[in-house]
């Protein structure tokens, strides 16, 4: 049962770098919880994006399929993963009926300002972690309360009882000091990831910017100043698909806001998206979505 307060959500909106641009709570309470059916997403999934804020997701029914930049990790109920800040991340369903709760919150709740020794000791040297997830399970004790601290979040997130804002915080931030004090590979730290990590950025930023544009190889390596072999095998490590076919997929997630928001005629949208052809476009997109471009605009 979803609670009144709890977001259910259909769609993740990105801007051109795909960053999601969804404000996760306000400016006074930088907190939200959702609730994700993913088959009734607009794509069927969560596709690729990243934020500032911290993520804890659990599962609450069915399989769920993480992608975490290279990582892929498949959780069944019970089960759950933080993903950390700025992490690229892609959620699919792994069975029909897969649903899972979503936690957002800014560091800023856990460090509490800029200097103090919880933003210097105990927040940023983990957010700049090279680690970009970590799961938990069962199995151990520490796991089990994790899940139960989300469960906790959940069931009091309506905010209408005096003084709930307070018991949020402090769940939240009993939950960081478990995984910080736990997961010790959290404990490491790494330039070259992080270098990495801007690399697919970078790549991400010229792919929007040119999406609609014949893209050669060549033209993104330059771009991030990498060999035209690394900066494939970069996004391949990374992402866990090639660049064109992250490309294909792009391009018809960006149709579909065509599709949905305009009266342009099929034809028009493939040739606006980058596809050279109309049927080319029509096979893709039956491809990636499962329907036709005219049967997705009429559904």
């Amino acid at each position: 049962m979803v609670k009144r307060n709890v977001i259910r959500t259909t769609d993740v909106p990105v801007d051109e770098r795909r960053r999601e641009i969804t404000s996760h709570g306000t400016r006074a309470f930088p907190v939200a919880i959702y609730y994700d059916v993913l088959k009734e997403n607009v794509l069927g999934y969560v596709n690729w994006h990243w934020h500032e804020e911290l993520q804890f997701c659990l599962v609450a029914q069915g399989f769920v399929d993480f992608f975490v930049g290279s990582k892929h990790i498949c959780l069944g109920e019970g089960q759950g993963l933080f993903i950390n800040s700025r992490a690229l991340h892609m959620i699919r369903p792994g069975s029909e009926d897969a649903i899972y709760i979503c936690l957002n919150y800014s560091p800023l709740l856990l460090g509490l300002y800029p200097g103090s020794v919880f933003h210097e000791k105990y927040v940023m040297p983990f957010i700049s972690s090279e680690v970009a997830a970590i799961e938990f399970g069962k199995d151990l004790d520490w796991h089990t309360a994790v899940a139960r601290s989300i469960e906790e979040v959940y069931e009091i997130y309506e905010g209408e009882e005096y003084g709930d804002e307070y018991k949020v915080v402090h769940i939240l931030q009993n939950m960081w000091l478990s995984i910080i004090m736990n997961a010790e590979e959290f404990r490491q730290r790494s330039v070259t990831v992080r270098r990495r990590n801007t690399s697919v950025h970078e790549m991400l930023d010229y792919i929007n910017e040119h999406y609609n544009e014949k893209i050669r190889i060549d033209d993104i390596a330059d771009a991030v100043s990498f060999s035209r072999s690394e900066c494939c095998r970069l996004f391949k490590r990374e992402l866990g698909e090639t660049i064109f076919s992250y490309l294909k997929k792009y391009r018809i997630e960006r149709s579909t806001e065509l599709l949905r928001d305009t009266d342009m005629s099929i034809t028009d949208i493939a040739y606006e998206v980058g596809f050279g052809e109309t049927s080319y476009y029509i096979k893709t997109f039956r491809e990636v979505l499962g329907v036709t471009p005219k049967q997705y605009r009429n559904r």
